[in-house]
């Protein structure tokens, strides 16, 4: 079955906080553990700010994780990177609402 990952990010930013740094070895590992591994990256908001500053701030940090997969040595072809933006909230919240939970990006590892 697929694994599922989940790495959260500074307010407004591509950083990731410093407990999320931490679970970045699993991730790897588990890739390396599965022969032909399938990686889609999926960056996501919270509701501050316009919806097109999200979407591009989502897909900023799907990047910066699938770049961070392919110098650990993940082959680029085998890692998708789509942002979603503020569309699929995990925590739900009004507009303009700083919610910690909605800032990350889930890994699936297939």
């Amino acid at each position: 079955p697929p694994e599922s990952f989940l790495l959260y990010f500074v307010k407004g930013t591509s950083t990731l906080i410093d407990t999320s740094r931490s679970v970045l070895p699993s991730i790897y590992e588990e890739i390396e553990s599965r022969p032909g591994a399938q990686v889609q990256v999926t960056g996501h908001t919270d509701t501050v700010g316009t919806q097109a500053d999200n979407d591009t701030l989502s897909l900023n940090r799907a990047i910066v994780v699938r770049e961070w997969l392919i110098e650990e040595g993940m082959g680029a072809e085998l890692i998708s990177a789509v942002g979603r933006g503020e569309r699929e909230l995990l925590i739900q919240t009004d507009d303009e609402t700083s919610e910690p939970a909605n800032r990350r990006v889930q890994i699936i590892v297939r």
